[in-house]
């Protein structure tokens, strides 16, 4: 039985690897295609909170999507670092990049 749920375990966290980087690699190739040189990445809260159903609630994980975002951003050649990650509270009226009242 140990070995039913390891196995199943295993699989499970190999599919959501793979939803993970062909996610990342579809949007990192939408973006390079449209020409973005630097993304800017940042929390969904809006989405997680109002648009979740029982699917899509619990399949991501958002730090293990970004990791895979920003490893495939890297293999393209667009900029992203760790202090882009901005938090989308606010945003209508604070500038992204030089936090100011907009």
């Amino acid at each position: 039985m140990l070995r039913e749920r390891k196995r199943a375990f295993t699989k499970l966290y190999c599919r959501l690897l793979h939803y993970y980087r062909t996610l990342a690699s579809h949007l990192t190739k939408t973006l390079w295609n449209l020409g973005a040189s630097t993304v800017y990445l940042g929390y969904h809260y809006l989405i997680s909170q109002d648009e979740s159903n029982k699917f899509t609630f619990n399949i991501w994980s958002y730090r293990k999507l970004i990791d895979a975002l920003a490893n495939k951003l890297y293999e393209y050649g667009v900029k992203t670092t760790s202090s882009c990650l901005v938090a989308s509270t606010n945003t209508s009226r604070l500038c992204a990049y030089h936090n100011v009242e907009v």
